[in-house]
């Protein structure tokens, strides 16, 4: 099955996900995930990429970016991947892959949407791996205002959202003391396993327009003859899983 195109839009937002290989540890001590967080910043920096969000886990990378030139967050991938891969290798005297493939990612709407994966990306991982945050590392603290974070840098959307700063956190704080509904969590975890657009139906159907590419997941199998419709690309589940609707 041919592979889905990237999202190439320079300032749009999006969720990058890696996996380690096989599920394996990308991090086994607290020294891996401080230099990794080093060479984030770095690439980062050298591939015109903002940083608004990360999480670090034990076999995961998540990370909510904004790409400022059109080939930003591939080339960020690569960079982080074999700089980082060449470092645990040698700590770790192995020898192979680091990574599980393709990274996943996920254009998300500036304003509430961004603010809801923010919150996503920093509580989620870590209640997937028990609850503790010892058991990684995050932007939680200095979103929270409670430690500076060089690398982030703020989100233009959220800096708009409510009209000033103190509310914007304030929204953000209730998201992380009550929750995103499971609802909101399974659709940000479904639009980033299937490379689609999360955000309002306004927001998806403008980036139809400007990508030429269907953004929404359809009913699976083929279109009903008659219907004039037809699905140009096909997500990257299974051969008889869910496929994207057309533009």
């Amino acid at each position: 099955m041919a592979r889905r195109p990237r999202y190439r839009l320079p300032g749009v937002a999006q969720y990058v996900l890696s996996r380690g290989h096989n599920g394996n540890p990308v991090f086994t001590d607290r020294h891996h995930y401080l230099t990794f967080r080093d060479v984030v910043e770095e690439c980062a920096i050298e591939t015109g990429c903002d940083v608004h969000a990360y999480a670090f886990v034990p076999s995961e990378v998540h990370l909510l970016m904004t790409p400022w030139v059109m080939d930003g967050i591939p080339k960020f991938v690569q960079s982080v991947g074999r700089i980082y891969g060449r470092y645990f290798n040698k700590c770790q005297q192995r020898r192979g892959t680091l990574w599980d493939g393709r990274y996943r990612a996920s254009l998300i709407e500036p304003g509430l949407s961004t603010l809801m994966v923010q919150a996503y990306i920093e509580h989620v991982p870590f209640e997937k791996h028990g609850g503790s945050v010892s058991v990684g590392l995050s932007s939680r603290m200095a979103t929270s205002c409670k430690r500076a974070d060089s690398m982030l840098r703020e989100h233009s959307g959220n800096a708009a959202l409510e009209g000033c700063h103190r509310k914007r956190r304030e929204r953000y704080e209730q998201f992380a003391r009550e929750g995103l509904s499971q609802h909101s969590k399974d659709d940000i975890e479904n639009c980033l396993e299937h490379g689609l657009v999360y955000g309002s139906e306004a927001f998806k159907d403008e980036m139809t327009q400007r990508l030429g590419v269907p953004v929404r997941l359809g009913r699976p199998g083929r279109p009903r003859k008659g219907d004039g419709t037809h699905q140009s690309i096909a997500s990257d589940t299974s051969r008889d899983g869910p496929r994207l609707v057309p533009a």
